[in-house]
C-alpha cells in the first residue's frame, strides 16, 4: 500500500515539473516586467516595439511580451508596429529611419534567431534614440527571464551580456542578411514562370478568341512550349512534344496526300459515270456504240485515298501538348516553389508582373440591304 502511494506521489511529482517547465517556455516569462524596467534608461518616455523578422509567429510573440513589460513600468506610451508597415529585410539603421516620423522616443527592434529546438530561440532586443544611437540592449533565451541591469555600467547590459558592440554586430548580420535576400528575390524575379491570358469578346461578351503565353521573369522573355519544359526540369516531356509534334506533321501530311486522292478519286469517277451515259459514233465502223465507263482505276484512287484519312487520323495524336493548360500551370508553379526554396526566400513571396492589361479590343459588325443586294462590314475598335 505504501509502495503504491509512493509510486503516485512520483507519477504527481513528474507531472508537476512537466508542466512547470512547459508553462515556462514563454516570451513572457522571458521579459519579466521587474527585470524589464531595470533598462529604461529615463521615465516618462515612448516606446515603439518592431518585431523585425526572425522566426515568423514567435518574434510576433517576443515582441507583444515585451510591450506588455514595458507599459507595466515608467513608459507613457509603448505602440506596437502597425503604424509602421513592411519591415521585412530591413536592417536597424532603415527600421530606425522609417519610424523617425513617428511621435516616440525610443524604438525597440525584436529579432529572434531560432534554435536547435523552439525552447532554444534566443531574443536580442536593441532600442534606439531619436537619433538613431543605440542606448541599451538586451538578449535572453525563451522561457529564461532576462537578469537585470542593476550594477551595470552604461553601454554594458544584462540578458546574456548583449553589450553595444554586440548590437551592431546582430545589426550588421542583418544587414547582410538583408543584402542576401535581395540578391535572392533579384535572382527569382529573373526566373519565375508566369502565364498571361488573353481573351478576345465581342459587344456581346461572347468570347471569340482565347490565348495563353508563357513568360519567365520581370523581363517578359517569352518561352516556347518546349522551353518551358527544359526550365521547369521535364525533358520527358520536352520529348514526349518532339515526337508527338513529328506524329502531328506525318499525320499532316498524309491526311493532306489522303485529301487530294480523295478529290481526285471522286471527280474521276463522276466524270467516268456522266461520259458513259450516252452512245458514241464510231468512225472506223460507222456504227454508234455504248460507252463503258472504267471505274475500276478511280475507285481504287477513292479507295486508298479513305485509307489515308484514315491512317492519318491513328497517326495523329490526341493532343500535341503532353500536358493541359491547368496542369502546365500546375508545374510553372511547382517549380517556382522550389526556386523559392532553394533561394531560401519564404513560401508565400510573391512577384506580381507589371503587365499593360488596359488596352481592350471591341468587334462589331453590321449588315444592311443596298441595290446590288446585301452589304456588310466588320469594325475592330483599340
Amino acid at each position: 500500500m505504501l509502495k503504491r502511494r509512493l509510486i503516485r506521489y512520483f507519477i504527481v511529482l513528474a507531472l508537476l515539473l512537466w508542466s512547470g517547465s512547459a508553462f515556462a517556455q514563454s516570451w513572457e516569462d522571458t521579459f519579466d516586467a521587474d527585470e524589464v524596467h531595470t533598462y529604461m534608461d529615463k521615465d516618462g518616455l515612448k516606446y515603439l516595439v518592431v518585431a523585425a523578422g526572425g522566426a515568423g509567429e514567435s518574434v510576433q510573440e517576443a515582441a507583444a511580451s515585451l510591450e506588455a513589460a514595458l507599459r507595466s513600468g515608467p513608459a507613457t506610451l509603448v505602440m506596437n508596429d502597425d503604424a509602421l508597415g513592411a519591415v521585412e529585410g530591413l536592417d536597424d539603421d532603415a527600421i530606425a529611419a522609417k519610424a523617425a516620423a513617428l511621435p516616440v522616443d525610443r524604438v525597440a527592434i525584436v529579432r529572434v534567431f531560432p534554435g536547435a529546438t523552439e525552447a532554444q530561440a534566443t531574443v536580442v532586443v536593441t532600442v534606439r534614440d531619436q537619433d538613431g544611437e543605440n542606448v541599451w540592449a538586451l538578449s535572453g533565451t525563451k522561457g529564461v527571464a532576462v537578469d537585470p541591469q542593476g550594477g551595470v555600467v552604461r553601454g554594458v547590459v544584462g540578458g546574456i551580456g548583449v553589450r553595444s558592440k554586440a548590437a551592431e554586430s546582430v545589426n550588421s548580420t542583418v544587414r547582410a542578411s538583408a543584402a542576401e535576400s535581395d540578391k535572392a528575390k533579384q535572382q527569382f524575379a529573373e526566373k519565375f514562370i508566369w502565364t498571361q491570358g488573353l481573351i478576345g469578346l465581342n459587344q456581346y461578351g461572347a468570347m471569340l478568341m482565347q490565348s495563353t503565353m508563357i513568360y519567365q521573369g520581370k523581363y517578359k522573355r517569352p518561352l516556347t512550349p518546349r522551353e518551358f519544359y527544359l526550365e521547369i526540369g521535364r525533358p520527358d516531356l520536352a520529348e514526349e512534344l518532339e515526337s508527338n509534334e513529328a506524329q502531328q506533321s506525318l499525320a499532316n501530311i498524309t491526311g493532306l496526300v489522303g485529301t487530294l486522292a480523295f478529290v481526285g478519286g471522286t471527280t474521276w469517277l463522276l466524270m467516268e459515270f456522266l461520259t458513259s451515259s450516252g452512245e458514241d459514233y464510231n468512225i472506223t465502223t460507222g456504227e454508234w456504240e455504248q460507252q463503258e465507263a472504267n471505274y475500276m482505276a478511280p475507285g481504287i484512287l477513292t479507295g486508298a485515298s479513305v485509307g489515308l484519312l484514315i491512317a492519318a487520323y491513328i497517326i495523329a495524336p490526341d493532343q500535341v501538348q503532353p500536358v493541359t493548360s491547368s496542369e502546365a500551370m500546375k508545374l510553372a508553379d511547382q517549380y517556382n516553389q522550389k526556386l523559392k526554396s532553394d533561394l531560401g526566400l519564404a513560401e508565400d513571396y510573391s512577384v506580381v508582373p507589371e503587365v499593360n492589361t488596359t488596352n481592350t479590343m471591341k468587334f462589331s459588325y453590321g449588315i444592311s440591304p443596298t441595290l446590288q443586294g446585301v452589304s456588310g462590314a466588320i469594325r475592330v475598335d483599340f
